[in-house]
């Protein structure tokens, strides 16, 4: 693991009610997902954001400045590179 991101309780939709024990909404269309497949979103986000304003950079760039950027939590030390969560701001310097 490279960096944390949310993934945990995350809204998303889905199509009727197939996950009425997750549904979240009246009409049955919005649920919460846990685990990488709703970290892993936010991450290409934000690759994808530093991308834009860095249209030339590598791919290598683009990994050690999520890594460089993310905001260090001590419960995440040893389990990932960065020893942290993703951090949007700081990666985009704003």
């Amino acid at each position: 693991v490279d960096i944390g991101a949310p993934g945990v309780k995350v809204y998303s939709t889905t199509v009727g009610s197939k996950y009425s024990d997750t549904v979240m909404d009246m009409m049955g269309m919005v649920v919460t997902w846990d685990g990488t497949s709703m970290a892993a979103p936010h991450v290409a986000g934000a690759a994808a954001l530093y991308l834009s304003a860095n249209p030339n950079a590598s791919w290598s760039q683009i990994k050690n400045a999520l890594i460089r950027s993310a905001t260090p939590i001590s419960s995440m030390s040893g389990k990932a590179v960065s020893n942290g969560k993703l951090n949007v701001e700081k990666l985009l310097g704003l």
